[in-house]
């Protein structure tokens, strides 16, 4: 829904000034919680490949929670900011939004174990690596190489042309269902033979 400069002016009036920093403030203290975890997680643990999910984890949690009580619903997660990149779209097919918001952090999970690592290939980043491909190899063979549906579904649809609903509502209106069945039936038919 656009928003003019009308709108903004009148809900600015409406609500104090403060407010938005405020929601601005809490909006950037519940943002900070996966990395405060990872951090915590990191420095009990060291860098360990396991620990690359903590990041992603938080994440997705926070994404989820903050979505249940929302107005909003999922608005703002993570996954939404993929929506142009089809191959990995793909993956709510199987895990919904949450799944790619979940790649999306396990990525930047992995490069930052990475450069901690000294940038030295292991078997475990092999491994992630090859999952990541594999993920986004499924995606696109998904897009490209459709499945032929075994059933079909013919629908058609058409508006009614002018006036007419004014003509066929005094039936309804008078009781006269099988005469307004048999005009609709006709109106189809013609339609449909177009």
């Amino acid at each position: 829904i656009p928003v003019s400069y009308t709108h903004l002016d009148v809900y600015k009036r409406q609500v104090h000034p403060l407010a938005e920093s405020g929601l601005f403030l809490v909006t950037s203290l519940i943002g900070m919680l996966p990395l405060v975890i990872d951090r915590a997680y990191y420095r009990r643990y060291g860098s360990t490949f396991w620990l690359s999910f903590v990041y992603p984890v938080a994440v997705t949690a926070i994404d989820f929670l903050s979505s249940g009580d929302s107005p909003f619903g999922s608005f703002g997660a993570a996954g939404y900011s993929q929506r142009d990149f089809l191959p990995i779209m793909q993956l709510a097919a199987i895990t919904g939004i949450w799944g790619i918001g979940f790649v999306i952090a396990w990525f930047a999970s992995l490069v930052n174990y990475t450069w901690d690592q000294g940038f030295r290939m292991t078997r475990s980043l092999a491994l992630a690596g090859i999952t990541l491909i594999l993920i986004l190899g499924l995606g696109l063979g998904r897009i490209l190489l459709p499945v032929p549906s075994t059933q079909v579904a013919h629908i058609a649809g058409f508006s009614l042309p002018a006036g007419t609903f004014n003509r066929l509502l005094p039936m309804l209106r008078d009781g006269n269902e099988q005469g307004f069945r048999q005009e609709v039936e006709q109106l189809h038919v013609a339609q449909l033979n177009q």
